[in-house]
């Protein structure tokens, strides 16, 4: 009897570490590290990167020392999960520091489940004065459905911009998952559409 009982404990430990690591592998939380593209950019450019110092931060664009420019494929991403409610909002705050140059724009698109998208983009630059390290400010954005979302990250031209290459940089990291009730995207009032129009704020 106690042969069987040790045998189906360690069955079910056995199992339980099986679903953590398929967890673990499927979803990430704020201090994991984020998924880049390229991961070989192109030659004499700066593709994306993971903070070594600081876990949780990826870097976009222009390296600090303005050398050299920003590979314009660059985007880093992370497959999240905030909750298991399938009927509430996964929301995700930012935190961001995003210098610009060439009119570039530093975009966010959050996406479900199901494959719906929300697209982001910020009004501007988070800080004009430290080019090498910009200040941050927290950004919110919501997509329906707790169980899993996509967040991208990316530096984008805008039709103003003039060079081929990534002049911009910024940084960012995830500080909170949470479910909510309601859409949330632009609580803190400084996102906008493609259009440069700012996206409504919640109530």
């Amino acid at each position: 009897m106690r042969t069987t009982i040790r045998g189906s404990i360690f069955v079910l430990l056995f199992v339980l570490a099986s679903v953590s690591r398929v967890l673990a592998q499927d979803f990430s939380g704020p201090n994991d590290d984020w998924v880049i593209s390229p991961k070989d950019p192109q030659s004499g450019l700066a593709g994306p990167r993971n903070e070594k110092e600081a876990r949780g931060w990826v870097d976009l664009g222009r390296k600090p020392d303005h050398r050299p420019d920003g590979d314009p494929a660059s985007y880093a991403e992370k497959k999240v999960k905030c909750g298991d409610d399938k009927d509430q909002w996964c929301t995700v705050t930012l935190v961001i520091g995003f210098y610009r140059e060439d009119e570039e724009r530093l975009k966010i698109t959050h996406t479900g489940s199901d494959g719906q998208k929300h697209e982001a983009f910020l009004e501007g630059p988070t800080d004009t004065i430290h080019k090498d390290n910009p200040g941050t400010h927290e950004y919110t954005v919501s997509v329906k459905g707790c169980s899993q979302c996509t967040i991208r990250v990316e530096i984008v031209e805008s039709a103003k911009s003039k060079k081929p290459n990534t002049q911009s940089f910024a940084h960012a990291k995830i500080a909170t998952l949470r479910c909510t009730e309601k859409d949330r995207t632009n609580v803190e009032g400084r996102l906008v559409n493609e259009k440069g129009e700012r996206l409504p704020r919640p109530e």
